[in-house]
């Protein structure tokens, strides 16, 4: 879910502009990765531009007001969600990153399909089976125990 193999690209923040191709409509997120942060950390006040070429729709986008959203992966990365944007068709588009000077050495840019409320689903159902296998734990316990 978090790392797709298609419509999915990493680059260095420090690189102002970006084409890629995407093959398929919807919504997609840009993020930022840091390495060696566990928790969460500040996105520089930016502003990125995405467009369809040639002569396409263009969004801009800031970092939202849910800079909450975060994953880290086992290698201690975290990625903060910069914000969303509409790929109305398929085709090339560019990324525009005006500026990039304002990320820390190390830092890339994300583009992924959006995860959307799968993320929370996950959690979700993460924290039900840790509860089951809690459950089951005390009742097999209290059963081997006679109780």
């Amino acid at each position: 879910m978090f790392n797709p193999t298609e419509n999915a690209f990493t680059i260095p923040a420090s690189q102002k502009e970006f084409r890629f191709v995407l093959t398929k409509r919807g919504t997609y997120e840009i993020g930022c990765t840091r390495p060696n942060q566990f928790s969460f950390f500040q996105l520089p006040e930016i502003a990125l531009l995405v467009r369809l070429l040639p002569g396409g729709r263009e969004q801009w986008l800031r970092p939202s007001s849910l800079g909450w959203v975060k994953r880290t992966n086992m290698s201690g990365e975290t990625t903060m969600r910069i914000s969303t944007f509409e790929a109305d068709e398929q085709g090339e588009y560019e990324l525009l990153n005006p500026d990039a000077e304002q990320f820390k050495p190390g830092d890339k840019l994300s583009i992924m399909p959006n995860t959307g409320f799968r993320t929370v689903l996950l959690v979700l159902a993460l924290i039900a089976s840790g509860f089951a296998t809690i459950g089951g734990l005390v009742l097999g316990i209290l059963g081997l125990a006679g109780g």
